[in-house]
């Protein structure tokens, strides 16, 4: 259906975006659509953004231009995490109403869905049979997906499970392009029998603009500005606090540094953080971990840009080896080195290992995190040479801009 459709040069695309989290939000997620959202802009699509939510109730002022536009749904934030385990009907209906409205009342040639959230998937495939346009889904995570809902000790009874699993590879086949994150997602869709020729891989990365390295100075008037002390090193975690992400292993293997009173654990998160710091309180570590959030992604820069060590923290599942992740490219453009647990052979053990930009620990435990931490604390004299690493490789390789053109033009492409 959808094959014969090519969009010459003179031709003015117009295409809706579909997204649960969307530009002021702090998550990675938020950034990656919003980042093509803006390279879309910037070469000439009229796009359109459809969100659940901005995460900020303050009147956000865009400056897109006059071809772009954000409609904000202003979702509550338990409808949208109700979504993780699986689609919720309400959210379908939202979505699909907007979408019928902005479709039906203009000529649109594409459709962009940000997955794992099904929903929009779903209304995007729709919308694509109703109106006959192209479905592109951006997979940054691949939907259903059973083994990270079992990394987070959740369970669906198989029926549903089976049900979730055909009806989303029934999507997948109808869309026109899948992007994926990593070629591990890439090489799962192709397993399940998605034809090879429609799948790319487009990878995260770092808007270098904000997330950048600060002179000394600088970074001593950040931390003043945001009351962090001038004399510790201070490691940071910024991301979720999902149950799968090792983040409790980490505040433990500080336990056993905590005597030390030039060291902080910076903890920065949108989610609701009362576990990791009820038991920060019965480690006895309130002194030394500090919890920051939620901030906004400037904010968020600016205090990676003033820490000394980034934080990432993967379980030893094989489900972590080909993933990423995008808070690792932050912490590089800001010039952080990399502590990192995960997987053996992992694509982020290759990233570390390769370019010498900090220590990867492999399985993550108390006793591991402790000998990460100690690393750094030893090796204080290799912090600038890896931090001088970090920026250049984003800067060749993951800037987010860059990525979002890279973007763009596979959606040109019939």
């Amino acid at each position: 259906m959808f094959e014969d459709h090519v969009f010459s040069r003179e031709h003015i695309m117009k295409a809706i975006l579909f997204t649960y989290v969307f530009d002021p939000c702090p998550q990675s997620a938020s950034q990656r659509v919003s980042s093509f959202f803006q390279a879309m802009v910037q070469t000439g699509v009229e796009v359109t953004a459809v969100t659940a939510s901005r995460c900020s109730r303050r009147r956000t002022k865009d400056s897109f231009g006059e071809t772009a536009s954000v409609y904000n749904l202003n979702c509550p934030r338990v409808l949208i995490s109700s979504c993780n385990l699986m689609p919720n009907p309400l959210m379908v209906f939202l979505f699909l109403f907007m979408g019928v409205l902005l479709a039906a009342g203009r000529k649109v040639d594409m459709l962009l869905a940000s997955v794992p959230y099904g929903e929009v998937a779903i209304v995007g495939f729709f919308l694509s049979k109703i109106f006959g346009i192209q479905l592109v889904i951006d997979m940054r995570d691949l939907y259903p997906s059973l083994p990270e809902l079992s990394l987070a000790n959740i369970g669906l009874p198989k029926g549903i499970s089976r049900f979730l699993t055909r009806f989303f590879l029934i999507i997948y086949k109808g869309s026109h392009k899948i992007v994926c994150v990593d070629s591990d997602i890439k090489e799962r869709l192709e397993r399940l029998g998605i034809a090879p020729r429609k799948i790319y891989v487009v990878q995260n990365g770092a808007d270098i603009s904000v997330y950048k390295p600060h002179d000394i100075r600088e970074r001593e008037r950040i931390r003043l500005r945001y009351g962090l002390p001038l004399d510790r090193t201070i490691f940071v975690y910024a991301g979720s606090l999902t149950r799968y992400y090792r983040v409790m292993e980490a505040i433990a293997g500080f336990k056993t540094l905590s005597g030390a009173n030039n060291l902080q654990l910076l903890i920065i998160s949108y989610s609701d953080s009362t576990a990791h710091r009820n038991f920060t309180k019965n480690l006895g570590l309130e002194e030394n971990v500090r919890f920051m959030g939620p901030l906004c992604i400037s904010d968020t820069a600016q205090i990676l840009s003033s820490c000394d060590v980034g934080i990432v923290a993967y379980g030893s599942e094989d489900y972590w080896k080909g993933t990423y992740g995008s808070k690792i490219f932050s912490y590089m453009s800001c010039g952080l080195p990399v502590l990192a647990s995960g997987p053996t052979n992992s694509v982020i053990e290759s990233l570390i290992r390769e370019h010498d930009i900090g220590f990867f620990i492999g399985n993550p435990s108390k006793k591991s995190f402790a000998g990460g931490f100690s690393f750094f604390l030893t090796n204080r004299r290799e912090l600038e040479s890896m931090r001088k690493r970090s920026v250049e490789i984003v800067r060749k390789f993951y800037d987010r801009k860059a990525i979002g053109l890279k973007l763009v033009t596979l959606l040109r492409k019939n």
